[in-house]
This record gives C-alpha cells, sequence and structure tokens, in this order.
C-alpha cells in the first residue's frame, strides 16, 4: 500500500505539472 501511494502521489504530480506547462 505504501509503494501504491507513492504512484499515486507521482501521478497527481504529473496531473498538476501537464495542466501548468501547458497553461505557461
Amino acid at each position: 500500500t505504501r509503494r501504491n501511494n507513492i504512484r499515486i502521489k507521482f501521478r497527481k504530480r504529473f496531473l498538476n505539472v501537464i495542466p501548468g506547462a501547458r497553461s505557461n
């Protein structure tokens, strides 16, 4: 479960970076 949490956090960060870079 801990490893899964890391993947979820990474995915959330990646999703946040995609729209941020596109808007920039």
